[in-house]
């Protein structure tokens, strides 16, 4: 099933959620009306959800796509670099989907309830979790981790075939049945995927992390069990739920039952006048009245079992929960970066609340605690991330964008613009900073950054910003929900570029950049003559050449090429 959307052009309104514009200015893209929190590897898709609408922007054709609705993008990279994403489409019940073509489509799910997560660059695999015939977590795991894969057709409605569920931990760390095996990112190469296992209450987190074999068969593994169970405390059996108490109505003929039930419901009619209350007694014989007695007693002997060993298990998971050195992952923290290596995520001593932030080797299993300021939403091939500190749109207090770039200190985006594009950080304080007046601390400036996402690099940078300065005296100031802006280093920096896949490729004056799976490097005069070749040649190649326009050949490793004609 598809949901119709409004393609928008810079000169045309949404039909959905009030008027959208594309503006550019000072080298920034301006979208008014969208609201943008992930973008493609290759920078040429955008995507957001907010108020009750999603957005996405087509980069090169500047055409914003806006649907009404519920709607709830992913945890991991939730855009592809064709214009394929990942997210949820609500309506009574989460149902998993994904954007392609100008339309949202309902992932297939053989009639489950479920939730669309992340998906590799190329659209080719989305991961989810789709639910299971338990209700109750108590009872077992309710929710299991789900893969769709691209069938090739050319139907957008059909774009993904049926989901393959993966193997998945059947025990928590006490022993029990999980209540949800959730997935959250998946690797750019799609052969590793990481997610979270809730214990039986869901109280406490797991990490787990799958891998595909060369053989294509998927394993998972558990990791942080020692922070867990920082003793090892041995857990008595679970003894689950406890014995059913008797009914007396069960031990009652049709005849008497029925008659009982309805002066039951005409009681509770007349306003259940307690001395008027129909005693199940007066409806049975004193055999029946007997039969009853003596299940009931065996049920209160057996529960009297069955608590004493209930007690004991609660007394040692309190113990475990209560050990002062306990961590356990933050619920639905974590994200991975995109080779799959290693994963980050907010850890907490009570579950509740984070108390740190840990990075996780994903093949040695190795843990380090790593000090950030603010949380993360994205880890870049290079290891830069992007993040925000939360703000609060009830008292109009706005989110802070932060990014962290790889070999440097984390700090605010601003001063990353100050640093590195100051014409950046002017326009930030031109155009992202408006007068809020708020109850608490009057009328007041104030810049708003948002929640920014990025390419690798930072080189394109995008974020996008809730409008809580509507009552300002502004030019569109009420007229748009939100607002996002593409800030693209490139621009009026010479011949670059920024190409998708795993051949990505930027040329910075005599400095061309590679992405980690080049594999050969060649570079030829505008003769066709062969002037340089390296059989892998790094991230960073800085070629000893005349200066000149020169053809530059990229091969990854799977044998993806990549053609760029730069000036060096």
């Amino acid at each position: 099933m598809s949901m119709a959307l409004s393609a928008v052009t810079p000169a045309l309104y949404a039909q959905t959620t009030g008027e959208t514009d594309v503006e550019e200015t000072d080298g920034v893209t301006i979208y008014k009306g969208a609201y943008i929190s992930d973008i493609s590897s290759n920078g040429k898709w955008l995507a957001g959800a907010i108020l009750e609408s999603a957005s996405v922007v087509d980069v090169e054709k500047k055409i914003i796509y806006v649907e009404e609705g519920q709607f709830e993008l992913g945890t991991g990279s939730r855009v592809a670099d064709n214009g394929v994403i990942a997210g949820d489409i609500s309506t009574m019940a989460e149902i998993p989907g994904y954007f392609k073509d100008g339309n949202w489509y309902y992932l297939p799910t053989n009639g489950r309830i479920g939730l669309s997560r992340a998906i590799t660059p190329d659209g080719q695999t989305l991961i989810g979790i789709l639910g299971t015939d338990v209700q109750q977590g108590y009872d077992g795991v309710t929710h299991v981790p789900a893969i769709w894969h691209a069938t090739g057709s050319d139907d957008p409605e059909k774009y993904f075939g049926d989901p393959e569920i993966r193997p998945y931990p059947e025990k928590d760390f006490t022993g029990r049945a999980p209540q949800i095996v959730s997935t959250m990112a998946i690797s750019d190469d799609g052969n590793v995927i990481m997610g979270q296992m809730w214990d039986n209450y869901g109280y406490v987190t797991q990490p787990v992390v799958w891998t595909k074999g060369d053989d294509g068969k998927w394993t998972y593994r558990l990791y942080c069990s020692e922070k867990l169970n920082p003793d090892n405390v041995q857990f008595p059996e679970w003894v689950g739920d406890g014995p059913e108490s008797p009914n007396p109505v069960d031990f009652m003929p049709d005849e008497e039952r029925e008659q009982y039930n309805e002066d039951l419901n005409e009681w509770m009619a007349g306003g259940s006048d307690p001395d008027e209350y129909p005693e199940p007694e007066e409806y049975m014989t004193s055999e029946e009245i007997d039969a009853y007695n003596e299940a009931m007693e065996k049920f209160l002997a057996e529960y009297d079992e069955w608590n004493e060993k209930w007690i004991a298990f609660m007394t040692v998971y309190q113990e475990v929960r209560n050990n002062p050195n306990f961590k356990c992952i933050m619920i639905n923290s974590g994200k991975m970066n995109p080779q799959g290596t290693y994963f980050i995520a907010d850890w907490s001593h009570t579950g509740s609340s984070p108390d740190g932030t840990m990075k996780i080797d994903i093949a040695s299993g190795n843990t380090e605690d790593i000090k950030v300021n603010f949380r993360i939403g994205q880890i870049l091939r290079d290891g830069s991330m992007t993040g925000r500190i939360d703000g609060n749109t009830i008292v109009k207090i706005p989110d802070v964008a932060y990014v962290w770039p790889a070999g440097k200190e984390p700090m605010t985006l601003f001063d990353y613009f100050e640093q590195t594009k100051p014409e950046f950080a002017e326009f930030m304080d031109d155009y992202m900073t408006h007068m809020v007046t708020s109850e608490y601390d009057g009328e007041q400036s104030v810049q708003f950054s948002g929640f920014p996402c990025a390419t690798n690099g930072l080189e394109v940078i995008a974020t996008g910003v809730y409008n809580i300065w509507a009552d300002a005296d502004e030019p569109d100031a009420d007229k748009y929900p939100a607002f996002s802006y593409l800030f693209d280093t490139n621009k009026g920096s010479g011949i670059n570029a920024v190409l998708s896949g795993y051949t990505d490729m930027k040329v910075n004056g005599s400095v061309i950049t590679l992405g980690s799976k080049v594999s050969t490097l060649e570079i030829y005069d505008l003769s066709g003559a062969l002037v340089l070749s390296m059989n892998k040649p790094g991230m960073r190649v800085e070629p000893a050449l005349e200066g000149g326009v020169y053809v530059i050949r990229a091969i990854s490793e799977t044998g993806v090429t990549t053609v760029l004609k730069a000036r060096l």
